[in-house]
Protein backbone atom coordinates (compact mmCIF):
# COMPACT_ATOMS: atom_id res chain seq x y z
CA UNK A 1 0.00 0.00 0.00
CA UNK A 2 1.39 3.28 -0.72
CA UNK A 3 2.19 6.00 1.77
CA UNK A 4 -0.57 8.23 0.43
CA UNK A 5 -2.96 5.72 0.83
CA UNK A 6 -1.90 4.44 4.55
CA UNK A 7 -1.71 8.17 5.89
CA UNK A 8 -5.65 8.49 4.34
CA UNK A 9 -6.46 5.05 6.50
CA UNK A 10 -5.19 6.09 9.42
CA UNK A 11 -7.33 9.91 9.19
CA UNK A 12 -10.27 8.38 8.49
CA UNK A 13 -10.03 5.91 11.39
CA UNK A 14 -8.45 8.60 13.76
CA UNK A 15 -11.17 11.05 12.45
CA UNK A 16 -8.75 13.54 11.12
CA UNK A 17 -8.75 16.05 8.38
CA UNK A 18 -5.60 15.50 6.63
CA UNK A 19 -4.75 18.38 3.79
CA UNK A 20 -1.85 16.72 1.55
CA UNK A 21 0.59 18.66 -0.92
CA UNK A 22 1.90 15.28 -2.00
CA UNK A 23 2.40 12.14 -0.72
CA UNK A 24 5.96 12.88 0.78
CA UNK A 25 4.51 16.66 2.72
CA UNK A 26 1.98 17.12 4.90
CA UNK A 27 0.85 20.97 5.32
CA UNK A 28 -1.87 20.58 8.30
CA UNK A 29 -3.48 18.11 10.30
CA UNK A 30 -6.47 20.00 12.37
CA UNK A 31 -8.26 17.41 15.21
CA UNK A 32 -11.63 17.06 14.66
CA UNK A 33 -13.50 18.73 18.09
CA UNK A 34 -17.50 18.98 19.47
CA UNK A 35 -16.58 22.74 19.48
CA UNK A 36 -19.77 24.65 20.12
CA UNK A 37 -20.34 27.23 16.75
CA UNK A 38 -21.93 29.30 18.76
CA UNK A 39 -20.22 32.91 18.58
CA UNK A 40 -18.95 33.92 22.50
CA UNK A 41 -20.46 37.19 23.78
CA UNK A 42 -17.75 39.96 24.82
CA UNK A 43 -18.30 43.39 25.82
CA UNK A 44 -16.59 46.12 24.98
CA UNK A 45 -18.98 48.32 26.91
CA UNK A 46 -18.02 50.99 30.25
CA UNK A 47 -19.13 50.11 33.38
CA UNK A 48 -18.77 49.56 37.11
CA UNK A 49 -19.56 45.76 37.71
CA UNK A 50 -19.84 44.23 40.89
CA UNK A 51 -19.82 40.47 41.64
CA UNK A 52 -21.73 39.57 45.17
CA UNK A 53 -20.86 35.60 45.62
CA UNK A 54 -22.62 33.28 48.07
CA UNK A 55 -19.63 31.97 50.29
CA UNK A 56 -22.45 30.04 52.19
CA UNK A 57 -21.88 26.35 54.03
CA UNK A 58 -24.46 24.88 51.77
CA UNK A 59 -22.49 25.21 48.19
CA UNK A 60 -19.55 22.83 49.36
CA UNK A 61 -16.33 23.23 48.37
CA UNK A 62 -16.08 21.20 45.19
CA UNK A 63 -18.81 22.67 43.84
CA UNK A 64 -17.74 26.30 45.25
CA UNK A 65 -14.54 25.70 43.02
CA UNK A 66 -16.96 25.57 40.26
CA UNK A 67 -18.05 29.14 40.59
CA UNK A 68 -14.53 30.23 40.89
CA UNK A 69 -13.68 29.29 37.57
CA UNK A 70 -16.78 30.12 36.30
CA UNK A 71 -16.92 33.71 37.27
CA UNK A 72 -12.99 33.89 36.57
CA UNK A 73 -14.31 33.20 32.94
CA UNK A 74 -17.12 34.79 32.68
CA UNK A 75 -15.08 38.19 33.51
CA UNK A 76 -12.57 37.22 30.72
CA UNK A 77 -15.89 38.25 28.03
CA UNK A 78 -15.20 41.94 29.30
CA UNK A 79 -12.43 44.58 27.95
CA UNK A 80 -11.27 45.37 31.40
CA UNK A 81 -9.37 48.49 31.94
CA UNK A 82 -9.75 51.99 33.00
CA UNK A 83 -11.50 53.01 30.48
CA UNK A 84 -13.32 50.24 29.63
CA UNK A 85 -15.09 47.51 32.17
CA UNK A 86 -14.13 47.43 36.09
CA UNK A 87 -14.97 44.63 38.20
CA UNK A 88 -14.85 44.09 41.97
CA UNK A 89 -16.36 40.91 43.97
CA UNK A 90 -17.40 40.22 47.39
CA UNK A 91 -18.12 36.90 49.06
CA UNK A 92 -20.65 36.72 51.66
CA UNK A 93 -21.98 34.33 54.19
CA UNK A 94 -22.52 35.50 57.70
CA UNK A 95 -20.51 38.29 57.46
CA UNK A 96 -18.96 40.18 53.79
CA UNK A 97 -15.58 39.99 52.88
CA UNK A 98 -14.71 42.32 50.45
CA UNK A 99 -12.61 40.12 47.75
CA UNK A 100 -11.38 42.94 45.77
CA UNK A 101 -12.28 47.03 45.00
CA UNK A 102 -13.43 48.15 41.17
CA UNK A 103 -10.30 49.47 40.46
CA UNK A 104 -7.89 47.46 42.33
CA UNK A 105 -6.93 45.21 38.75
CA UNK A 106 -6.61 46.25 35.58
CA UNK A 107 -6.20 42.98 33.61
CA UNK A 108 -8.71 40.27 33.17
CA UNK A 109 -5.52 37.73 33.71
CA UNK A 110 -5.51 39.41 37.12
CA UNK A 111 -9.02 39.22 38.39
CA UNK A 112 -9.24 35.66 36.93
CA UNK A 113 -6.26 34.86 39.34
CA UNK A 114 -7.97 36.38 42.27
CA UNK A 115 -11.29 34.58 41.46
CA UNK A 116 -9.93 31.53 41.22
CA UNK A 117 -8.72 31.57 44.03
CA UNK A 118 -11.01 33.32 46.33
CA UNK A 119 -11.61 31.69 50.02
CA UNK A 120 -14.12 29.63 51.14
CA UNK A 121 -16.09 31.59 53.90
CA UNK A 122 -18.79 28.93 54.87
CA UNK A 123 -21.89 30.01 57.34
CA UNK A 124 -25.16 31.11 56.52
CA UNK A 125 -26.80 32.90 54.02
CA UNK A 126 -26.76 36.67 55.04
CA UNK A 127 -27.45 37.97 51.40
CA UNK A 128 -29.17 41.47 52.65
CA UNK A 129 -25.46 42.12 54.02
CA UNK A 130 -23.66 41.86 51.11
CA UNK A 131 -26.50 44.33 49.20
CA UNK A 132 -26.09 46.60 51.91
CA UNK A 133 -22.46 46.37 51.42
CA UNK A 134 -22.88 46.89 48.08
CA UNK A 135 -24.59 50.14 48.30
CA UNK A 136 -22.73 51.73 51.18
CA UNK A 137 -18.89 51.22 50.24
CA UNK A 138 -18.36 49.09 47.21
CA UNK A 139 -19.83 51.29 44.62
CA UNK A 140 -18.22 54.57 46.12
CA UNK A 141 -15.51 56.45 44.92
CA UNK A 142 -13.23 55.38 47.29
CA UNK A 143 -13.50 51.57 46.58
CA UNK A 144 -12.88 52.55 42.66
CA UNK A 145 -16.15 53.49 41.82
CA UNK A 146 -16.43 56.15 38.65
CA UNK A 147 -19.12 58.59 38.26
CA UNK A 148 -21.20 58.52 35.20
CA UNK A 149 -21.14 55.05 34.14
CA UNK A 150 -23.13 51.84 34.23
CA UNK A 151 -23.33 50.22 37.86
CA UNK A 152 -24.17 46.43 37.30
CA UNK A 153 -24.02 43.92 40.10
CA UNK A 154 -24.21 40.34 39.15
CA UNK A 155 -25.62 38.25 41.99
CA UNK A 156 -25.35 34.56 41.84
CA UNK A 157 -26.65 32.57 45.21
CA UNK A 158 -28.01 29.08 45.75
CA UNK A 159 -30.33 29.40 48.29
CA UNK A 160 -32.85 31.91 50.37
CA UNK A 161 -31.50 34.61 52.27
CA UNK A 162 -32.01 34.32 56.43
CA UNK A 163 -34.16 37.46 56.33
CA UNK A 164 -36.10 37.85 53.20
CA UNK A 165 -37.57 41.57 54.22
CA UNK A 166 -34.14 42.72 54.91
CA UNK A 167 -33.10 41.27 52.03
CA UNK A 168 -36.11 42.82 49.42
CA UNK A 169 -35.18 46.59 51.29
CA UNK A 170 -31.59 45.94 50.91
CA UNK A 171 -32.08 45.52 47.02
CA UNK A 172 -34.64 47.97 46.82
CA UNK A 173 -31.70 50.59 48.12
CA UNK A 174 -29.49 49.46 46.20
CA UNK A 175 -31.26 49.52 42.91
CA UNK A 176 -32.87 53.03 44.17
CA UNK A 177 -29.02 54.37 43.61
CA UNK A 178 -28.73 53.44 40.06
CA UNK A 179 -27.69 50.28 40.02
CA UNK A 180 -28.54 47.31 37.59
CA UNK A 181 -28.77 44.45 40.21
CA UNK A 182 -29.04 40.95 38.04
CA UNK A 183 -29.72 37.57 40.14
CA UNK A 184 -28.66 34.16 39.35
CA UNK A 185 -30.22 31.44 41.32
CA UNK A 186 -28.33 27.99 41.65
CA UNK A 187 -30.61 24.74 42.34
CA UNK A 188 -34.26 24.58 43.54
CA UNK A 189 -33.36 25.76 47.23
CA UNK A 190 -33.88 29.53 46.48
CA UNK A 191 -37.23 30.39 45.61
CA UNK A 192 -38.14 32.58 42.58
CA UNK A 193 -39.75 35.52 44.89
CA UNK A 194 -36.42 35.65 46.86
CA UNK A 195 -34.89 36.37 43.04
CA UNK A 196 -37.58 39.16 42.14
CA UNK A 197 -36.70 40.59 44.68
CA UNK A 198 -33.29 40.73 43.83
CA UNK A 199 -33.29 41.67 40.29
CA UNK A 200 -33.96 44.85 38.62
CA UNK A 201 -36.36 43.17 36.73
CA UNK A 202 -37.72 39.80 35.68
CA UNK A 203 -35.69 39.65 32.67
CA UNK A 204 -32.40 40.48 35.07
CA UNK A 205 -33.38 36.35 36.43
CA UNK A 206 -31.12 33.27 35.12
CA UNK A 207 -31.93 29.92 36.83
CA UNK A 208 -29.66 26.99 36.30
CA UNK A 209 -30.42 23.68 38.34
CA UNK A 210 -26.48 23.52 39.70
CA UNK A 211 -23.18 25.16 39.32
CA UNK A 212 -21.99 22.38 37.76
CA UNK A 213 -23.94 24.28 34.07
CA UNK A 214 -23.37 27.48 34.73
CA UNK A 215 -21.73 27.80 31.67
CA UNK A 216 -24.78 27.53 29.76
CA UNK A 217 -25.98 31.27 30.57
CA UNK A 218 -22.35 32.82 30.47
CA UNK A 219 -22.97 34.25 27.13
CA UNK A 220 -27.01 35.78 28.04
CA UNK A 221 -25.41 37.02 31.49
CA UNK A 222 -22.85 38.50 29.46
CA UNK A 223 -25.34 40.49 27.02
CA UNK A 224 -27.11 41.25 29.80
CA UNK A 225 -24.48 43.21 31.77
CA UNK A 226 -23.30 44.97 28.89
CA UNK A 227 -26.68 46.51 28.31
CA UNK A 228 -26.17 48.30 31.27
CA UNK A 229 -22.37 49.23 30.51
CA UNK A 230 -23.30 50.79 27.02
CA UNK A 231 -25.47 53.10 28.40
CA UNK A 232 -24.25 55.93 30.67
CA UNK A 233 -26.29 56.56 33.22
CA UNK A 234 -28.49 60.23 33.81
CA UNK A 235 -26.54 61.85 36.56
CA UNK A 236 -28.05 61.89 40.06
CA UNK A 237 -29.84 65.43 40.30
CA UNK A 238 -31.18 66.75 43.35
CA UNK A 239 -34.24 68.96 43.46
CA UNK A 240 -34.38 71.74 46.18
CA UNK A 241 -37.68 73.46 46.65
CA UNK A 242 -38.94 75.90 49.48
CA UNK A 243 -41.87 74.49 51.25
CA UNK A 244 -43.29 75.05 55.01
CA UNK A 245 -42.25 71.79 56.31
CA UNK A 246 -40.53 71.96 59.66
CA UNK A 247 -38.87 69.13 59.19
CA UNK A 248 -34.53 70.28 59.09
CA UNK A 249 -32.67 70.05 55.90
CA UNK A 250 -30.21 67.25 55.78
CA UNK A 251 -27.13 68.26 54.70
CA UNK A 252 -23.15 67.54 55.52
CA UNK A 253 -22.49 69.75 58.32
CA UNK A 254 -25.42 67.91 60.46
CA UNK A 255 -22.80 65.09 60.94
CA UNK A 256 -19.22 65.76 60.48
CA UNK A 257 -17.46 62.73 59.46
CA UNK A 258 -15.87 60.79 61.39
CA UNK A 259 -12.29 59.99 61.67
CA UNK A 260 -11.02 56.58 60.19
CA UNK A 261 -9.10 54.65 62.48
CA UNK A 262 -5.73 53.83 61.45
CA UNK A 263 -5.27 51.79 58.52
CA UNK A 264 -9.18 52.27 58.37
CA UNK A 265 -11.63 53.55 55.82
CA UNK A 266 -14.65 55.63 56.40
CA UNK A 267 -17.26 55.89 53.37
CA UNK A 268 -20.67 58.36 54.34
CA UNK A 269 -23.56 58.17 52.21
CA UNK A 270 -25.89 61.94 52.45
CA UNK A 271 -29.82 60.89 51.40
CA UNK A 272 -33.11 60.65 52.17
CA UNK A 273 -30.74 58.50 55.52
CA UNK A 274 -27.25 59.82 56.47
CA UNK A 275 -24.78 57.20 57.90
CA UNK A 276 -21.18 56.15 57.61
CA UNK A 277 -19.62 52.80 56.92
CA UNK A 278 -16.06 52.10 59.00
CA UNK A 279 -13.90 49.07 57.20
CA UNK A 280 -10.76 48.33 57.52
CA UNK A 281 -7.86 48.33 54.17
CA UNK A 282 -6.84 45.35 52.47
CA UNK A 283 -4.77 42.81 54.62
CA UNK A 284 -6.08 44.70 57.90
CA UNK A 285 -9.18 43.52 60.28
CA UNK A 286 -10.68 44.56 62.89
CA UNK A 287 -9.07 43.61 66.43
CA UNK A 288 -10.92 41.29 69.08
CA UNK A 289 -14.33 41.17 66.37
CA UNK A 290 -14.99 38.98 63.09
CA UNK A 291 -17.30 42.00 61.86
CA UNK A 292 -16.00 43.43 58.17
CA UNK A 293 -17.44 46.73 58.73
CA UNK A 294 -19.52 48.89 61.19
CA UNK A 295 -21.97 51.12 60.09
CA UNK A 296 -23.55 53.98 61.60
CA UNK A 297 -26.72 56.24 61.55
CA UNK A 298 -26.65 60.61 61.93
CA UNK A 299 -29.12 61.76 64.63
CA UNK A 300 -29.79 64.76 62.76
CA UNK A 301 -31.74 66.17 65.46
CA UNK A 302 -28.27 66.01 67.55
CA UNK A 303 -25.77 66.65 64.80
CA UNK A 304 -24.09 63.70 65.91
CA UNK A 305 -23.91 59.66 64.73
CA UNK A 306 -25.10 57.72 66.75
CA UNK A 307 -22.47 55.11 68.98
CA UNK A 308 -19.47 55.82 67.02
CA UNK A 309 -16.69 53.59 67.84
CA UNK A 310 -12.97 53.46 66.00
CA UNK A 311 -12.14 50.10 66.46
CA UNK A 312 -8.29 49.60 65.68
CA UNK A 313 -7.63 47.57 62.45
CA UNK A 314 -4.72 45.01 62.35
CA UNK A 315 -2.87 43.30 60.24
CA UNK A 316 -4.40 39.87 59.39
CA UNK A 317 -2.16 36.87 60.75
CA UNK A 318 -1.65 34.72 58.48
CA UNK A 319 -2.82 31.43 60.41
CA UNK A 320 -6.50 33.12 60.22
CA UNK A 321 -6.17 33.53 56.45
CA UNK A 322 -8.36 31.09 54.67
CA UNK A 323 -6.40 28.65 52.52
CA UNK A 324 -7.06 28.88 48.75
CA UNK A 325 -8.69 26.13 46.61
CA UNK A 326 -6.77 23.28 45.60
Amino acid sequence: MAFKDILMTICTVSWITCSLLDARSVTSVPLKRNVPTASTAHCEGKADILLILDSSTSIGRAKYATLANFTANLTRNFHIGQNAIQFGAVLFSDNVRNLFDLNHFHTNDEIAQALIHMPFLTGSTHTALALDYAHNTAFNVSHGARTNVGKIAIVITDGNSQNHAQTAQAAERLKNSGVKVIAVGVGNSISRAELLAIASNEKDIFNVSDYSVLNEIKNALVTSACEAATTTPAPTTTTTTTTTTTRPTTTTSHCPTPTAPANGEVVCKYSDEIFCTITCKNGFQFERTDAKYFQFPCDVATGVFDKVITPDCVHIARSTLVPPLG
